[in-house]
């Protein structure tokens, strides 16, 4: 009976360590081509397919990640079809049912949406990949695909596909840590194998020896990861949202409200962001100053954040009904 638990144990701690990783490998991706653009640039911008591609991309990046996720997704479109070799933009484009599925609105029908996009997504990085073997922006594309494939995968119970895809996004990011520049991008990959290593529980040990898997220190993921958080360029934003999110989950409550107020003074109109900061500070007691973040959530007029609205509504009224005249 002891071995029974002990095995049922190793299981069940090996699925919580996936579902913790998986996130942290999406937002190493999520961004690859993106740069830093002021947000007031962004305003009654044109719609054109007559910008290079990686300006088109910078741009609607840029507007993904101010929540505005239907033009973002309009100009994700028309870069694919005025490059239609260029995986980049299809890839990106599935990053928006993706953030709808696991953070707004988990639904079959996001789920089933992001799964066809990211198959496509794949089959055209794969070709690309296969022409042009040291293209690092293939293999960071394809560890995120996945990582993403397999995180959907387990939120609808189709655990096969979880793990296959988990394991292939695992293969991909071990080769990006191949590369021995200490570029932002590579900090990014290496703190995140540190992180997923480290917190690896010891009665699993086995298994890394099995998978030969090189030791790894959370300690050591954390200094790569604000290492990579301190550079000017996009991957600085992608350091600080994987860092927001895994203080988040280990408890780092300061640290986590840190990162997301840097976020959202560069994303002020990102309700995700705002919802994320309100549940750190209801987390940490400051409930005023959580039901005036959950708040802000309701002043965006934005038809894609209803669900999310929706939530922050109940958790104003769960707070205290003397909130009422918050809530919109």
């Amino acid at each position: 009976m002891s071995s029974t638990l002990s095995s049922g144990a190793s299981f069940r701690g090996l699925i919580r360590l996936r579902t913790a990783v998986l996130l942290a490998w999406i937002l190493l991706a999520a961004s690859e081509t993106a740069r830093a653009i002021p947000q007031n640039t962004l305003q009654n911008t044109p719609i054109s397919v007559a910008s290079a591609p990686s300006d088109t991309l910078d741009m609607a990046l840029a507007i993904f990640y101010k929540g505005d996720w239907q033009r973002a997704r309009t100009l994700f479109d028309l870069a694919a079809q005025a490059h239609p070799q260029d995986p980049r933009p299809v890839f990106f484009s599935s990053m928006i049912p993706f953030w709808d599925y696991f953070f707004v609105s988990r639904t079959p029908e996001r789920a089933a949406e992001y799964l066809k996009a990211s198959k496509r997504a794949i089959e055209m990085s794969e070709a690309r990949l296969e022409r042009a073997p040291d293209d690092s922006t293939m293999v960071l594309l394809l560890s995120g695909l996945h990582g993403y494939r397999s995180l959907v995968a387990a939120g609808e119970r189709m655990h096969m596909k979880a793990l296959r895809s988990g394991v292939t996004g695992f293969g991909y990011t071990r080769r990006l840590l191949a590369l021995g520049e200490e570029r932002a991008d590579v900090r990014i990959g290496k703190g995140m194998y540190h992180y997923m290593v480290g917190s690896v529980p010891s009665e699993l040990n086995w298994a890394l020896r099995l998978l030969n898997v090189e030791p790894g220190s959370v300690e050591q993921g954390f200094r790569e990861l604000e290492l990579a958080a301190g550079d000017t360029t996009h991957f600085g934003t992608e350091a600080r949202m994987i860092l927001a999110y895994l203080h988040r989950k280990e408890g780092n409550l300061a640290q986590a409200l840190r990162h997301l107020d840097d976020l959202l003074a560069d994303y002020p109109a990102n309700p995700i962001f705002h919802y994320l900061r309100a549940d750190v500070l209801e987390r940490g007691g400051r409930l005023d100053s959580a039901r005036e973040a959950y708040a802000l959530v309701l002043s965006f007029d934005n038809p894609a954040m209803a669900p999310l609205q929706a939530r922050s509504r109940e958790r104003l009224r769960a707070a205290s009904p003397a909130v009422s005249s918050l809530i919109h």
